[in-house]
C-alpha cells in the first residue's frame, strides 16, 4: 500500500544512512465480495436496492374486499 506510509509519515534509515519511505505489505482479511456487501449494508442501512432485497413485494390490503385483487397481483408476480 503506497498511501499509508505517507499518511503516517513513516520512514526508516537505509543501509547507507538515508531516510527511505517504506512500502506496507498487508493482507486483506475479507475478500472483495465481503467488502462489497459490508459497504452496501453500511451505506443503505439494510434498506437494500430492489434487485437485492430479500422481500421484493409486500401487499397490505386496506380491507378484506381487496384481498382477491392482492392475491392476483401476488400470483402474477410469482410467474
Amino acid at each position: 500500500d503506497f498511501n499509508l506510509p505517507e499518511r503516517f509519515d513513516m520512514e526508516y534509515a537505509s543501509a547507507d544512512g538515508t531516510k527511505e519511505r517504506p512500502i506496507m505489505v498487508h493482507r486483506a482479511i475479507f475478500g472483495s465480495l465481503e467488502r462489497f456487501f459490508g459497504v452496501l449494508l453500511e451505506s443503505t442501512a439494510g434498506d437494500f436496492p430492489f434487485w437485492l432485497a430479500p422481500v421484493q413485494l409486500r401487499l397490505l390490503p386496506v380491507s378484506d374486499d381487496f384481498k382477491p385483487y392482492c392475491d392476483g397481483v401476488i400470483a402474477r408476480a410469482r410467474r
